[in-house]
C-alpha cells in the first residue's frame, strides 16, 4: 500500500478534531496474570493510538510486552509449517484466560536485536538498498587510479554517436594500443604492421607505419593504430560500423575517435593532417565497451547493485571485509600516557610483568633505543615524532615495533589469562586501505553528483534531505533514478519526522541509545507500509528533547492512519495527552499495582478522583519548584578543558561536587559526548585505571577529589 509522501505539519497534527472513542473493533483481554497483573480485563481499541501509563512497576510492560507481545508472538510461530517451528525456540502461552483480536503485532523496543557491527541507520531503515540500486544505475563510474570518469556502450551506441557529429566532419577512428608508458614499443609497432594497419598515430601525430621515427625510450609515449578516416555523410553507416567492430576487437574493447567539424575546420583557417590536436580544431572522444580506464589501463567489473554492498565479496574492503575498523592493538592503550619514560611503565600491556618478562622487553628494545639515543629514563613526549611513530610501528629494519610485538605475543600465547589481560589494550582501528569507507577502490570511485556513496552516508539525515531534494537526471537515467530518490526521500523524511536529524547515515546501530534506535526502528516501521498491525513502543520519548515531541507524536500518527493498532508504555504528558485511548495502571507498584485504575480518553482520566496520573494531567497535583538550592564552592568541582569527542567544539565544563546537577540540551547536542563518552571515562581511567578510551580533552582537574565513580546508563537491568 503507497504511503502518503506529504510531510504534515506539527500544527496541521494539533489542530485535528480528535478521533472517537473506541469502536467495537477491540482487542479484548481477560484474566491477564503474568508478573504483578491482578487477574486483569481490558479492551484495547484497534487502530487508534492508546498509551499505557503508570507508576514504575505497574504492571504497563507486563500487560503490553509480556502479555500482548508474547501472545502475538507464540501465535506467529504456531502459524508455521511443523519444519519451520523446529527452528524457533519452545514460545510459552503467557498467563493469561483469553485474548480476542489480537492482530500480527511487532515491538519498538530499546533493546539491540544484536550487536552486528555492520548494521547501520541506512541499512537498518533500507535507505543503503535503495541507494545501492541508485548507484549502480546513475553514478558517474571512474577509475580508481586517476579519477577519471569512464563510460560504458554497445558498439551500436558508438556507432550511433559518431554518425551524431554533423555532416563532413573528418573523423579519424583509432584503436588504442599504448597509453602513457616509457619505452621505444618496438614490439607494438611491429604488431601494428603485422595486422595491416598503414597509418599509426603517436602522441597526436600521425605516421605511415614504414616511416615512424625511432621513439626517445625515457619519455612516455601514445600509440593508435588508425583503423580508418571517413567524412561523415548520407551511406556511410556501414563502413562506421565495421571500422568500430575493428577498433574494439584490436583496442582491447576501446575506442578513440579524433574529429573536425565543419564549423571548427573553418574557425582554426584550415588543418594539418599529421597533427590533429587541439590547437587544430581537433576533438577527441574515448568509447569503452567495458569499464575501462584508457589512461591507466584498469579494467572494471560491471558494476551492480552488489557493487556497493560492504556485506557482499563483491563490494567489501579485502583488508577489512567490510567492516569500518580492524580489531588491533590500540596505540592509545597502549601508551594512555606519554608522560611517563619506559622505565616508570610507560607501555601499559607490559607494567606489572614480572623480572624475566621485564628483562626480554629491556632486550626487545635495547638497539632500537641505542639506534636513536634514547635513555630509558627519558619521558615519550620527549621523543622525536619519529621516534614514537617507529617505537609502535616498527622502523623496517629489526625492530618489528610494538604493535607487531603484541600481535604476535597475543597470538601466541595459549594462557587465556594472558589473552584477556592483553584483549582489554585492542581495540577498533580504523582500515588502512579503505579508511571506513568498508568498500573495494572500484566503488569508493563512482560518484553520484559528486559525492561517492562512503561520502553521501557520512551525511546527516537532514543534509541528506538536501542532497537528494536538489539531484536531478538527464531523460535517460530520470526513469530510473527518480522514483528510487522518491523512495529514499520517504525513509529520511520519517527519519526526520521522529527527530533524527542529527545523525548520519553511516551511524553503527550498536552506537545509538535505546531511544535512538527504538525510534530509527519506528521509522522504519513508518516506511513499510504494514496495514493492519499491533506496533507496541516502549517509552519512545526516552531521550527526545520537548522541542521534537510534536515530530514523535506525528510518526507516531502517520503509523495509525496507516490503518495500525499503536500501543505505547509512556510517562511523557505530551504523548499521553495525544492518545485517543489512555489506559493508567496502578495504583502502586510492585503487590500494590497490576491493576487498571483508569481508563478512557487523557480528558477522562484526568477527571478521576483515584488517578495519580489523572491528578497531574488536571494540575490536582504537581511538583513543586524547591524555594531553596544548595550553593556550589569553587574549591570542590571537577574541570574538564578541550573536549571534542564527536560534535563536541573545544567545550570546557566544571561539575560542582556535592550537588545534583544535570546537563541538557536538544537531542543531538552532545550531552552523552561529553557526560558519558569523555567526563565519565576520564574520571574512570584516573580513579581506576581502565583501560576505556575517553574522548580527547586537554585536561582534567579535580579528579583527586573523588573515590570512585559510578556509570548508571541507559542498559537494561535484567532483560
Amino acid at each position: 500500500m503507497s504511503i502518503s509522501e506529504t510531510r504534515l505539519t506539527t500544527a496541521g497534527i494539533l489542530s485535528e478534531p480528535p478521533l472517537v472513542a473506541p469502536g467495537p473493533a477491540q482487542i479484548r483481554i481477560r484474566g491477564a496474570r503474568t508478573h504483578n497483573l491482578q487477574n486483569l480485563d481490558v479492551d484495547i481499541p484497534q487502530r487508534r493510538l492508546t498509551v499505557i501509563t503508570g507508576l514504575s512497576g505497574s504492571g504497563k510492560s507486563s500487560l503490553a510486552l509480556d502479555t500482548l507481545l508474547a501472545e502475538g508472538q507464540r501465535q506467529y510461530v504456531e502459524s508455521l509449517s511443523v519444519y519451520a517451528r523446529q527452528f524457533f525456540d519452545q514460545m510459552q502461552r503467557p498467563e493469561v484466560d483469553v485474548i480476542e483480536g489480537l492482530q500480527p503485532t511487532i515491538a519498538i523496543d530499546q533493546h539491540a536485536s544484536s550487536s552486528n557491527p555492520r548494521s547501520t541507520v541506512a541499512t537498518i531503515t533500507e535507505i543503503y538498498d535503495f541507494l545501492r540500486v541508485l548507484m549502480a544505475r546513475v553514478a558517474v563510474v571512474a577509475c580508481p587510479e586517476c579519477g577519471q570518469p569512464v563510460s560504458q556502450q554497445t558498439p551500436a551506441e558508438i556507432q550511433q554517436a559518431i554518425l551524431a557529429h554533423p555532416e563532413q566532419t573528418k573523423v579519424m577512428i583509432l584503436a588504442p594500443m599504448v597509453r602513457g608508458r616509457k619505452g621505444r614499443h618496438a614490439e607494438v609497432l611491429d604488431q601494428i604492421r603485422q595486422q595491416g594497419f598503414v597509418r599509426v598515430r603517436i602522441d597526436g601525430t600521425t605516421y605511415d607505419v614504414e616511416q615512424i621515427p625511432e621513439l626517445v625510450a625515457q619519455q612516455r609515449h601514445d600509440i593508435e593504430a588508425i583503423v580508418d578516416r571517413v567524412i561523415l555523410r548520407e551511406g556511410i553507416a556501414d563502413r562506421v560500423a565495421e571500422s568500430v567492430r575493428l577498433a574494439l576487437k584490436h583496442g582491447e574493447g576501446a575506442l578513440r575517435i579524433v574529429y573536425l567539424t565543419p564549423e571548427a575546420k573553418e574557425a582554426a583557417g584550415g588543418t594539418n593532417a599529421r597533427e590533429s590536436t587541439p590547437d587544430n580544431g581537433w576533438c577527441e572522444q574515448v568509447y569503452n565497451t567495458q569499464y575501462a580506464c584508457p589512461d591507466c589501463r584498469v579494467s572494471l567489473d560491471e558494476v551492480e547493485p552488489r557493487t556497493f554492498s560492504f556485506n557482499s565479496p563483491y563490494g567489501a574492503c579485502p583488508c577489512c571485509e567490510g567492516l569500518p575498523a580492524r580489531e588491533g592493538f590500540d596505540p592509545e592503550l597502549v601508551i594512555p600516557d606519554d608522560g611517563l619514560s619506559l622505565a616508570l611503565g610507560a607501555i601499559a600491556p607490559w607494567r606489572g610483568a614480572s623480572p624475566v618478562a621485564r628483562q626480554r622487553q629491556r632486550k626487545l628494545l635495547k638497539s632500537f633505543l641505542a639506534k636513536h639515543r634514547i635513555d630509558w629514563e627519558i619521558p615519550l613526549r620527549q621523543w622525536s615524532d619519529k621516534a614514537r611513530r617507529q617505537l609502535l610501528e616498527g622502523d623496517g629494519q629489526k625492530f618489528p615495533g610494538l604493535l607487531a610485538h603484541l600481535e604476535m605475543d597475543f597470538a601466541k600465547t595459549s594462557r587465556e589469562s594472558t589473552r584477556q589481560s592483553l584483549a582489554d589494550f585492542r581495540g577498533a582501528t580504523p582500515c588502512p586501505e579503505c579508511g571506513g569507507a568498508r568498500l573495494k577502490p572500484a566503488a569508493r570511485a563512482c560518484r553520484l553528483n559528486g559525492k561517492s556513496i562512503h561520502e553521501i552516508t557520512g551525511l546527516t539525515i537532514a543534509d541528506a534531505i538536501e542532497f537528494f531534494g536538489t539531484l536531478t537526471f538527464d531523460p535517460i537515467h530520470q526513469p530510473i533514478g527518480e522514483p528510487l530518490v522518491a523512495e529514499i526521500s520517504k525513509r529520511l523524511d520519517f527519519l526526520w519526522q521522529v527527530g533524527l536529524h542529527y545523525l548520519t547515515l553511516a551511524r553503527p546501530a550498536d552506537t545509538l541509545s535505546g531511544g535512538e534506535l527504538q525510534r530509527v526502528r519506528l521509522a522504519t516501521g513508518i516506511g513499510s507500509g504494514l496495514v493492519g498491525v499491533l506496533y507496541i513502543l516502549d517509552e519512545p520519548s526516552i531521550g527526545l528533547h520537548s522541542r521534537d515531541n510534536d515530530r514523535l507524536i506525528q510518526a507516531l500518527r502517520n503509523l495509525q492512519r496507516q490503518g495500525n493498532t499503536v500501543l505505547v508504555v509512556e510517562h511523557d504528558e505530551e504523548v499521553i495527552r495525544a492518545a485517543d485511548w489512555l489506559i493508567d495502571m496502578g495504583p502502586g507498584a510492585g503487590d500494590r499495582g497490576g491493576r487498571i485504575v483508569a481508563q478512557g480518553s487523557p480528558d477522562e482520566v484526568a477527571r478521576h478522583p483515584e488517578s495519580l496520573t489523572g491528578g497531574y494531567l488536571s494540575g490536582r497535583l504537581r511538583i513543586e519548584t524547591p524555594q531553596r538550592r544548595r550553593k556550589a564552592v569553587k574549591t570542590r568541582r571537577i574541570e574538564l578543558e578541550g573536549a571534542t569527542l564527536h560534535n563536541l567544539r573545544d567545550i570546557d565544563a566544571a561539575v560542582p561536587l556535592g550537588l545534583f546537577t544535570c546537563v541538557t540540551g536538544v537531542s543531538g547536542s552532545g550531552k552523552s559526548s561529553l557526560v558519558i563518552d569523555t567526563l565519565a571515562l576520564a574520571l574512570s581511567r584516573k580513579l581506576h585505571g581502565t583501560v576505556a578510551r575517553p574522548g580527547p580533552i586537554r585536561s582534567l582537574r579535580g579528579a583527586s577529589k573523588l573515590q570512585r565513580i559510578v556509570l548508571v546508563d541507559q542498559s537494561p537491568i535484567g532483560r
